[in-house]
């Protein structure tokens, strides 16, 4: 409740990050609370899979009033080192469909 009134004391928006269910269900009563994460982190997903399934949690975040939105990734199918995993992406394209389908950022 803390973090949602000084968000709207300053007139801005918050987005959750991974939030559990119980989290995104209190979040749901405050109105700064805009968007959030449905998605697990990108560089956790070795197998290019997890990242981009936002369906289930997309429906229960959208029934609650709250956007969904899915991590960042990489848009290029090269490698790409020096980040937290060096790729390449498999599947860009599915990635950026996702990603603007949803509320992405």
């Amino acid at each position: 409740a803390g973090m949602a009134a000084g968000v709207a004391a300053s007139n801005r928006n918050q987005q959750y990050c991974m939030p559990y269910a119980p989290d995104i269900l209190a979040a749901s009563a405050f109105p700064a609370v805009t968007n959030a994460r449905a998605t697990n982190d990108y560089f956790h997903d070795k197998d290019g899979w997890e990242n981009w399934m936002i369906g289930p949690t997309s429906l229960f975040y959208a029934a609650l009033g709250i956007l969904p939105s899915k991590d960042g990734f990489y848009s290029s199918s090269q490698t790409q080192p020096g980040g937290a995993n060096d790729g390449p992406e498999t599947h860009p394209d599915r990635h950026a469909l996702v990603a603007s389908l949803s509320s992405a950022f």
